[in-house]
């Protein structure tokens, strides 16, 4: 069984010790048709966050889905049964990605595809019915067992910004969000735009390489790239909450 490091979460605004969250990072994976399916067929040992990695330009961005994902189990406020408008809190994770409200695209751009190579696996321990008890009592161990005995990867992460940076593709993430065709449009491109941060790069140039942070950031991004991340990520967590992109 290959190791795998697993980052248990318990977030802030929610009741204490009521929502553990468990998140892997899983590089080079080969078996994506097959937990797709498994999802598809509603396999219940199956039902996780599986989102491709490639989506994702920081650890702050899946914890806003998260967060957004639970608050609609917590606050039963959104219509459908506790608030969600998808199946589960899995589901609702990767629908909270999407910066608009079509569910069925959100699966398709941001969830488990066939040819997914990097993989964020993400399963929470959710309330019973009086919201004060998970319904399942999942531990770390249990979550690491099954994924490292049901996913095929080549290496897992640890869940940092370095590492998500490492498997992100800039060029995806702006298309996702549409933070070009938008800012362009309104006649202002950032630092994560098409002319970078020396005003030269083309997002293209700059989404090349996989590395993490600092030196090997800059070969990834260009010149600036943290201040290209931050700017990005500022665009891509506003559009998650406001669901303001078509």
């Amino acid at each position: 069984m290959a190791a795998l490091n697993l980052t248990t979460l318990n977030l802030p605004h929610l009741p204490p010790n009521s929502h553990n969250v468990h998140i892997a990072v899983l590089k080079e994976i080969r078996n994506a048709e097959h937990l797709r399916s498994q999802l598809l067929a509603g396999n219940d040992d199956y039902e996780y966050a599986f989102i491709d990695a490639s989506n994702i330009i920081s650890t702050k961005h899946i914890l806003v889905a998260v967060f957004k994902a639970l608050r609609g189990v917590v606050e039963g406020s959104d219509g459908g049964p506790g608030g969600l408008r998808t199946r589960n809190v899995h589901s609702e994770i990767v629908f909270s990605l999407s910066p608009n409200n079509n569910i069925s695209e959100s699966f398709t751009r941001f969830g488990i595809v066939d040819k997914t190579r990097n993989l964020i696996a993400i399963k929470v321990e959710v309330l019973t019915a009086d919201r004060t008890t998970p319904t399942t009592s999942l531990s770390a161990d249990a979550v690491r067992q099954f994924l490292a005995t049901t996913v095929e990867f080549g290496e897992s992460l640890p869940f940092t910004d370095e590492a998500l940076y490492g498997v992100s593709d800039l060029e995806t993430v702006q298309q996702r969000y549409k933070y070009l065709a938008i800012n362009k449009e309104v006649g202002v491109v950032g630092k994560a735009g098409i002319k970078g941060r020396q005003g030269k790069k083309k997002s293209a140039d700059v989404a090349q390489n996989t590395s993490g942070i600092g030196d090997a950031q800059k070969q990834k991004w260009g010149e600036g790239g943290e201040d290209i991340q931050k700017d990005l990520e500022v665009w891509v967590i506003g559009a998650m909450v406001m669901k303001i992109v078509g």
